[in-house]
């Protein structure tokens, strides 16, 4: 499993970076045999300026059988995005995975 972290627009990306890649790679260790790569973009929509609900977690998961998975969040704190797009990847994974891997939905 192919793990990156890209941070846009937020101070502190190496504290962010690590913590973000540690907790990812924690929760997916599960489905890491399934999984062909994972990108994390993070990043403050409007600018280090504007407090309102502009922090981005958006987490692209590529399955080694073809499949694709895009969760995107919002809110206030990155790290708080960031952990409501985890908790709701995987159970979605899940889902998909297990589809997959029965044949639902293939016409």
């Amino acid at each position: 499993m192919r793990l990156q972290v890209a941070i846009k627009g937020i101070d502190d990306k190496s504290a962010l970076h690590n913590q973000a890649q540690e907790r990812v790679a924690a929760a997916l260790t599960r489905f890491q045999n399934r999984i062909r790569s994972v990108i994390v973009l993070l990043e403050d929509v409007t600018g280090p300026h504007k407090q309102s609900v502009d922090k981005r977690c958006r987490i692209d998961v590529g399955l080694k059988r073809g499949g694709k998975l895009t969760i995107d969040e919002l809110g206030t704190d990155v790290l708080g995005s960031l952990g409501l797009a985890i908790d709701r990847l995987k159970p979605a994974l899940s889902r998909k995975i297990g589809r997959m891997k029965w044949g639902v939905g293939a016409g």
